[in-house]
């Protein structure tokens, strides 16, 4: 077993603060680093750490990394939703609700009276990492037309895996 152990990662919002608590299990103290920066932990004690990332898109991939001396090396990934961060979007309005979808197909926005109530991300990841999407504007246009509600279809247009992946987010009133 491990002897380090990922308590808890939080995010806080609006994705500038990345909260890590790492438990030491082991009897004796262990020299570790956690992204860049080096510190030590006691014998089973826990350690919190802050890390600032640097949030630029509107959904990014963070690789965690904990290495701890004569260890093997913990990674996770952490998915930070930035809202001033950049995206192309495509916007559904059925009155006071409003969808927002980022072009990449990598997030999803629910907006009730111009606030942000609840988001969808990542759509989709492998091994860590957020492939690109892209929505199909004609399929948007007819599924607007025949659901009352919103609906958006995405697709792959990397071929992972010679699948193609379709998504369909439906809301009715």
């Amino acid at each position: 077993m491990h002897p380090l152990e990922l308590e808890q990662v939080n995010v806080n919002q609006p994705g500038t603060e990345i909260k890590v608590r790492i438990k030491n299990h082991h009897p004796q103290p262990v020299k570790l680093s956690v992204g860049d920066i080096m510190t030590q932990i006691g014998p089973r004690q826990s350690l919190s750490v802050d890390l600032h990332p640097q949030a630029d898109q509107a959904l990014q991939a963070y690789p965690l990394v904990v290495k701890g001396e004569n260890l093997p090396t913990l990674r996770r990934t952490v998915f930070i939703y930035s809202p001033s961060g950049k995206a192309e979007w495509t916007k559904l309005d059925s009155g006071e609700l409003v969808l927002r979808v980022a072009q990449d197909g990598s997030v999803v926005e629910l907006q009730k009276d111009n606030k942000v109530v609840a988001i969808i991300a990542p759509l989709v990841h492998c091994a860590g990492k957020i492939p690109h999407l892209n929505l199909i504007p004609r399929w948007l246009r007819i599924m607007q037309h025949l659901i009352n509600g919103f609906t958006m279809i995405a697709r792959s247009p990397d071929n992972l895996s010679s699948t193609q992946i379709l998504m369909i987010i439906h809301t009715a009133n």
